[in-house]
């Protein structure tokens, strides 16, 4: 091989389009889908494999066409293609799932992204105990990452719609930090 056959460190790039778009995503359409998903979480996930489904084969599609626009196959530190490959694959078949397998399939899915993501608190947590800092603040959220990841995967079908409510707050909370964040560097530029 010619590269560096450790591709762990390769990022996945998003297009200009879609990062011009951010301030519109975080201003507007997260805290719509927040409040959607907090009112009507049961709804939606009777419909789940459409909507999970679509979103990922929409967003596939649209990587995969600016991986090929921008050659990003022929660059190994991008994952670009093979990224919007997989995602296109698990939207088709998430699409076509029964509705109560794609929410076993998507809460088994979602509980280990979650304990997976608390490695950085749960690090974190450590560090700070064993330098006797305090810790409580990062305990409590360790503790609670984990206890949702458990519950998604103990009963993923039971704890999904809890867990989209959840999700429609952190949408909320997250586009408000974000709004917050960009004014803050409006004004520091300004």
């Amino acid at each position: 091989m010619s590269h560096d056959s450790n591709h762990s460190a390769g990022k996945i790039q998003i297009p200009e389009s879609l990062k011009a778009a951010e301030h519109f995503l975080w201003a507007i359409v997260m805290p719509i889908c927040g409040l959607l998903f907090i009112f009507f979480a049961p709804y939606l996930t009777n419909y789940i494999e459409y909507l999970v489904g679509s979103v990922l084969v929409i967003f596939g599609i649209v990587m995969f066409a600016h991986a090929i626009r921008t050659k990003a196959y022929a660059n190994p530190e991008t994952h670009n293609t093979a990224f919007s490959l997989i995602m296109l694959i698990c939207g088709v078949i998430v699409f076509f799932k029964e509705q109560e397998d794609c929410l076993t399939l998507l809460g088994i899915a979602w509980g280990l992204y979650s304990i997976i993501s608390s490695m950085d608190s749960l690090t974190e947590l450590f560090y700070q105990m064993a330098n006797r800092e305090t810790f409580i603040l990062v305990a409590i959220d360790s503790a609670v990452a984990l206890l949702l990841a458990i519950l998604l995967l103990w009963d993923p079908v039971g704890a999904f719609t809890v867990h989209v409510r959840l999700l429609g707050i952190e949408l909320i909370l997250h586009s408000i930090s974000h709004s917050s964040v960009e004014e803050h560097k409006a004004q520091i530029e300004y």
